[in-house]
């Protein structure tokens, strides 16, 4: 609204264009997902939103920006492609070599579909996709409400991850430098992998499931813990957490840096 009220202000002749350009920059696309069931998308540079929605189609919505600045699509569009390939949609953008150009995607689609991202640069935000499996070479990653399974690798960038109430599937994320941070709903029943090569990684529970086992180890850092029956040792150059258990499992990792399972 403020936003709005300044543009209102503004000059008949400022005003005209400022919403052309706006007009000309963003590219949207409008796909059905009929026979769809994962989104693919291989991007070189620019940040990626997925949202999982109650929606019975797929939207792509682009915008291409230089140095922070949205230009017009006419200079970056052609690096692109969106499309339906049978029971995929796929969305490339392939950066010329050189330059500053960044592509910004936001796409909206079906909760029942799951997600496959590679991004290069940028960072990753996805929320109540039906599963995940994201590369992410340097950005931060951010996941919430993904019921199925999740996979992450990142390169040089934190990982933070939201499970929802009774999760069941199966997490396993890696940070190369960056620190990974996992929240798990009630009724927990699945098993979570966290690992990071320089960087704290931290679980935390909202409730200690029956059953639960837990293993952990740093290289060089603390290990800490507040639920019962986990046993916690430390030495100079790092500790470790153990518990046995026939339901639930964790296990955390870190080669320099603080591993940590807590209860909230």
């Amino acid at each position: 609204m403020k936003r709005l009220l300044i543009l209102l202000l503004l000059p008949v002749a400022v005003f005209a264009q400022m919403m052309a350009a706006s007009a000309t920059d963003t590219h949207v696309v409008e796909l059905g997902p009929v026979g769809v069931d994962i989104l693919v998308v291989e991007w070189d540079n620019g940040p990626v939103t997925i949202i999982g929605a109650d929606t019975d189609k797929i939207t792509i919505e682009a915008e291409g920006l230089r140095n922070g600045r949205a230009v017009d699509k006419d200079e970056w569009l052609k690096y692109c492609t969106f499309e339906k390939e049978g029971e995929r949609v796929v969305a490339e953008f392939d950066k010329p070599s050189g330059g500053s150009l960044e592509v910004e995607l936001l796409i909206t689609l079906p909760r029942r579909i799951a997600a496959d991202l590679s991004v290069g640069n940028g960072d990753i935000e996805v929320e109540k996709v039906a599963a995940l499996e994201a590369n992410a070479g340097n950005g931060t990653v951010t996941v919430k409400g993904t019921p199925g399974d999740i996979k992450i690798s990142c390169g040089n960038g934190n990982v933070d991850i939201e499970l929802p109430k009774s999760y069941k599937g199966g997490v396993n994320a890696e940070s190369g430098n960056g620190n990974v941070d996992i929240q798990i709903g009630p009724g927990f029943d699945g098993a979570v992998d966290a690992e990071s090569g320089n960087g704290n990684v931290t679980v935390t529970l909202a409730e200690v499931p029956g059953g639960l086992s837990v293993d952990g180890n740093t290289g060089m850092g603390e290990a800490e813990t507040n639920i019962d029956g986990v046993n916690r040792s430390t030495s100079m150059m790092g500790g470790s957490l153990s518990k046995s258990g026939d339901g639930p499992s964790i296990e955390v990792n870190s080669g320099n840096g603080d591993v940590a399972v807590l209860v909230d």
